[in-house]
């Protein structure tokens, strides 16, 4: 399992997200130097390569502030589990719940891998 971070709606956010620029050790330098030294945001920018109303918003705690909890995307060390709870019926949203990860990597997975699930009447897993 690869560990991500993502809101309680399942946003990826964080290091997490794909076109992320800045990680914590970055965020914590940013807003030091904007404390200590009183940096423009535009400088901060410039320093981090982001926009300055994004060095801004990570400077006042917009952004950048730990709310979600980590979760985690199935990979293929799950997928005998996957495919022995498909092969009792179980849906792809319970599989994911069962396995404490999310449901698009538990669909990314069984597509990968020619999984097919069914759809109808889904067992909860008991």
């Amino acid at each position: 399992m690869t560990p991500i971070t993502m809101t309680p709606t399942g946003q990826v956010y964080g290091t997490s997200h794909f076109r992320a620029k800045m990680n914590p050790e970055k965020v914590e330098e940013l807003r030091r130097l904007r404390q200590q030294r009183g940096l423009p945001y535009r400088e901060l920018g410039t320093l981090f390569g982001i926009d300055h109303k994004t060095a801004r918003s990570i400077a006042i705690g917009l952004t950048w502030v730990s709310t979600g909890e980590a979760v985690y995307r199935a990979d293929d060390a799950e997928l005998d589990q996957v495919r022995a709870l498909v092969a009792r019926g179980v849906s792809m949203a319970n599989i994911a719940r069962a396995l404490g990860v999310t449901d698009g990597s538990v669909k990314r997975l069984m597509r990968k891998q020619g999984i097919r699930s069914i759809h109808a009447r889904s067992k909860p897993i008991a």
